[in-house]
């Protein structure tokens, strides 16, 4: 009860609340920042919209002002430095599902934290110990940072510039097929729609309405025709993927990058074509893929979903950002040095009371510091994982492998295909799990009460006949 009681006094120097008191505060603030960011593509109430803006702003007032509290205060001891560079990678940290487009307000706030943690490593980090992964752990929040910053620049020119050029080719996309051969929606022969690889490509200009135009045949350019020209593989043959559960990964991830143009008003050249219409009606809903009582309209729903799920991490997420080059790899390798460095960090942490436990006075002495460093360090590798799985375990690792598997024959083997078979069971975000929302326009119309109802809506199993 004692040090409960010094954990609410006041500081003398400042003549606010301790630094413990803060940290412990903007901890939590944090956490419930994660927790609204984590259900962000689900609260479209403008009061959930509203109060994760507030909690932005207070969270980095909080921050920037725990620091300036840990210099004023009559207290000096090693948790501070600790605190400092764990409460600023937290911050970081729990910016989930947040667009590239506002990532230089942003970056700018975290740049400024970290400049003002790093000086305060500098001039008052005591205990080597404790100083060595203090730096890593900065360091590496420091490059997460300013890699995002160029990654997210980088990736909004590249998808503005994508978006323009799928908008471009599919207004030719259905002079490439062949007269003769025809188009099956079936087999896909015919359908050209632009699965991965189209950014590396270099354009030519066609005459004579001097177009842009790619080169389809290129090795690194895949399309959906090309998904399914694999007949006699065993992962994505017509016999061992049957259902087309592996090919409908590409699909719906070539579907995205056409429903995309319209949340930017571009135009749909292939609405006008037939062979669209004949892609839905005799390929998806009357097709293969109904055996082993998988219904055609099961796959229907299957594909919207997955599609859905690509729309949705790149307008609520971060994936259009780290999947803009491929797998991230660099990504997820500096989380796991990154949770490393917070494992062995508790070590040190543990023996800093002993350090302070001869100290005079005692208003100088730390307040649980050990329980509040532990409860940070828990969060932020808990975060980390998180993160890992969010990226690893996505239909957007599962769309790259697919890929990667298609146009590299050195990947075709059977380790390869075990990998993306376990993969595909443990990817499950973006998978049609046959359940969707209901909203009652009677009862959940008014917007002036908070209904929970609207930020986790509910939802229903679909049954057959009423999929059908």
């Amino acid at each position: 009860m004692s040090e409960l009681g010094r954990f609410f006094k006041l500081d003398h120097n400042t003549h606010t609340a301790k630094v413990e008191l803060w940290v412990v505060m903007t901890t939590l603030l944090l956490v419930v920042k994660f927790v609204i960011d984590s259900v962000s593509p689900w609260y479209f109430n403008k009061h959930m919209f509203v109060a994760a803006q507030f909690l932005e702003g207070l969270n980095s007032s909080m921050v920037q002002y725990t620091l300036g509290i840990m210099q004023l205060s009559s207290t000096k001891n090693d948790f501070f430095q600790v605190w400092a560079v764990l409460m600023v990678t937290l911050r970081y940290s729990v910016k989930v599902g947040r667009p590239y487009g506002r990532s230089k307000k942003l970056t700018l706030s975290d740049m400024m934290s970290s400049l003002w943690t790093a000086n305060l490593l500098r001039s008052k980090t005591s205990m080597l110990l404790v100083a060595v992964p203090l730096w890593l752990i900065w360091s590496i929040n420091a490059l997460r940072i300013i890699g995002y910053f160029v990654a997210s620049e980088r990736a909004s020119r590249i998808n503005q510039e994508n978006l323009r050029l799928v908008t471009d080719y599919m207004r030719y996309e259905h002079e490439l097929s062949d007269a003769q051969m025809g188009t099956d929606p079936v087999t896909m022969r015919g359908y050209k729609y632009l699965v991965y690889g189209e950014d590396k490509q270099e354009r030519r200009v066609g005459t004579p309405k001097f177009r842009f135009r790619l080169d389809v045949e290129h090795e690194r350019l895949l399309t959906a025709e090309g998904v399914w020209s694999l007949h006699d593989d065993q992962l994505l043959g017509a016999q061992a993927d049957a259902q087309n559960r592996f090919k409908d990964v590409c699909l719906s991830f070539a579907l995205y990058k056409l429903l995309r143009r319209r949340f930017h008003n571009l135009p749909s050249h292939e609405d006008a074509q037939d062979k669209t219409r004949q892609l839905i009606l005799n390929g998806v809903l009357q097709g293969a893929g109904s055996d082993k009582g998988s219904s055609s309209s099961e796959r229907a729903f299957r594909i919207t979903e997955i599609e859905l799920s690509f729309l949705r991490d790149s307008f609520h997420g971060n994936h259009a950002v780290m999947f803009v080059n491929g797998f991230p790899s660099r990504r997820l390798l500096l989380s796991v040095v990154l949770v490393s460095a917070l494992s062995f960090l508790a070590y040190p942490v543990y023996y800093i009371p002993r350090r302070s436990t001869n100290a005079a006075n005692l208003e100088a002495v730390v307040t649980r510091g050990v329980p509040v460093t532990f409860s940070i360090l828990f969060l932020i590798i808990l975060k980390e994982f998180w993160e890992i799985y969010v990226y690893v375990f996505s239909q957007w690792t599962m769309a790259w492998m697919l890929c990667e598997y298609i146009m590299s024959p050195k990947l075709q083997c059977s380790l390869m295909r075990g990998v993306v078979r376990l993969m595909r069971r443990l990817s499950t975000r973006g998978r049609w799990d046959q359940q969707v929302g209901q909203y009652n326009l009677l009862i959940q119309c008014p917007m002036s009460k908070l209904n929970l109802s609207i930020l986790r809506p509910t939802t229903v199993k679909l049954q057959t006949h009423v999929m059908k």
